[in-house]
Parts: structure tokens; C-alpha cells; sequence
């Protein structure tokens, strides 16, 4: 399947996940999630295809540009999918850590920003066990904690020299010091995208995060509206 069909269906996704909330007012949290998602696979989809069509199109401007070399318009679509997949990648993480946070705030009473770690914030919300995970949705989220450390550093993962394995749905994946992490065959980061999606709405429907109600996402505050 190409790029631009999984960020499509990843589209498609949240656009049916934000749907089951159309109770709750745009600026709910849950919404805001989706909503959030939604644009950001709006954008990269519609970037994609205007790029393929303006470099398929052959036009003498796309030539010019390019100084009729096919390598750099490989080397540009290469660069340009790589990007459009990280972006979408740090927006669902960023997004799910400040939904995390939030959730966690108004069922403690602590700070957004109390220092809690990811593993903590989870296990709490989703009613888990740290470090000896039973739910798949906080074995993803602990399996994209490792992935986010190799975004940020390259693609290579340095916390642990020893390296390590995650399993997540019977699949290992693998860190080890110095190279890019290695995924199950068929699998890739945005496949484990869509399983976010999914675990998010898990967790938004969960009694406990129901029982909180509307529940403004701090965007709101951040623009000022």
C-alpha cells in the first residue's frame, strides 16, 4: 500500500472516531484529539498528491527545478515521505502525551505538568500495572516511548547500550544500540498510528474518563480563545 493511501485511511479512522463524540462541543478533549489528527493527515495527504502530480505532470517548470535529473526527484520524494511520516508520528505521540496529562490533571488534582512519566500517566489512566503491563494499550504506548527516542536522535536508540525488546500484540520489536529500531514483517509506524487511534478511543470510553464529563483541551487556553 502506498503513503499516500495509509494516510488516508488513517484519516478515515479518526474522522470515524471523532464522529462517536459529536455529543461533547468541538472543543472537548476528545474531539480536539481527533480533531487535531484529522488535519494532520489532511495536510500530508493533500501535500503528497499535489507533489505527485506536479512531478508526474512533467511540466518544464517541475524539469527546471529538478535540472531534469531523476535522481533528485527521487532523492526529493524519498525525503519528502520520510517527513511526511514523522509528521504525523510526532503529532499523534505530542497529542496523546498532552490528552494524557490533561485526563490526569482532572482525575488528581495534580499540575498538567506534574513530572510524571508516560509510564505513570498510563497506568494510571488506563488502570494498569507498571512495568508489568497486562493491556495492550499501555504495552503500544510504552513500545512508542522507545520509538520516539529514536525520532529524536535519528533513528538510533541510545538510552539502553544493552539494548532491548518490546512486545506489543505477540510482535517483538527490537532496540539495540546503534541502529534503527527493527519492526515485525509488514508492520510499520504507521500501522502502530492507527493502533494509537484505536487505543485512545479505548481509553475516552473508558467509566472513569467518562465520568469526568466535558472537558476543555488546553489548546484552547494556549491560543487564548
Amino acid at each position: 500500500m502506498d503513503l499516500t493511501t495509509t494516510v488516508e485511511q488513517l484519516f478515515d479512522q479518526a474522522l470515524a472516531h471523532k464522529e462517536t463524540y459529536n455529543a461533547f462541543s468541538d472543543r472537548d478533549i476528545r474531539t480536539s484529539f481527533f480533531t487535531n489528527m484529522i488535519n494532520q493527515c489532511a495536510t500530508v495527504h493533500i501535500n503528497l498528491i499535489i507533489n505527485k502530480r506536479y512531478l508526474e505532470g512533467g511540466s518544464e517548470e517541475s524539469r527546471s527545478l529538478f535540472a531534469d535529473d531523476q535522481d533528485r526527484v527521487y532523492l526529493y520524494m524519498e525525503n519528502l515521505m520520510q517527513n511526511s511520516v514523522e509528521l504525523i508520528v510526532e503529532a499523534a505521540l505530542f497529542q496523546s502525551e498532552l490528552v494524557f496529562r490533561t485526563l490526569n490533571a482532572s482525575l488528581t488534582g495534580h499540575d498538567i505538568y506534574d513530572g510524571s512519566s508516560i509510564p505513570r500517566l498510563i497506568a494510571n489512566l488506563y488502570d494498569d500495572t507498571e512495568n508489568n503491563w497486562t493491556k495492550e494499550e499501555c504495552k503500544l504506548f510504552v513500545l512508542l516511548s522507545s520509538i520516539r527516542n529514536t525520532i529524536h536522535t535519528g533513528g538510533v536508540y541510545f538510552k539502553n547500550t544493552a539494548g532491548e525488546t518490546k512486545v506489543f500484540k505477540g510482535n517483538n520489536y527490537t532496540f539495540i544500540y546503534g541502529k534503527p529500531p527493527a519492526y515485525p514483517a509488514g508492520i510499520g509506524i504507521l500501522d502502530l498510528v492507527s493502533e494509537l487511534f484505536d487505543a485512545m478511543k479505548v481509553l475516552f470510553d473508558s467509566a472513569k474518563i467518562a465520568a469526568i464529563g466535558q472537558l476543555e483541551h488546553p489548546n484552547y487556553n494556549a491560543l487564548g480563545k
